[in-house]
């Protein structure tokens, strides 16, 4: 699993979006340099990549917010 994999698995977590609409935030936090300094074709083992998932699922809410906060978002509401 790439990087880049990482990243749009859980942006479609975060913003509750489906792959498609996923790519087009991807896309936009690229554009607005909100993901840099990052090799996104680095590839990571299984077992790395699961870790990895699992720390980004545990800040879930959090990077919701982010990405409402950046405007990639509509409809965020209040918890």
């Amino acid at each position: 699993m790439t990087r880049r994999d990482i990243i749009l698995q859980i942006l479609v977590e975060a913003s509750g979006k489906d792959p498609e609409t996923a790519e087009t935030l991807f896309s936009a936090m690229l554009a607005e340099d909100l993901i840099s300094n990052v090799d996104l074709t680095e590839e990571f083992a299984d077992a790395e990549a699961q870790r990895m998932l699992g720390d980004f699922r545990a800040e879930l809410p959090g990077i919701r917010r982010w990405l409402c906060e950046a405007g990639l978002l509509d409809n965020c509401g209040h918890a």
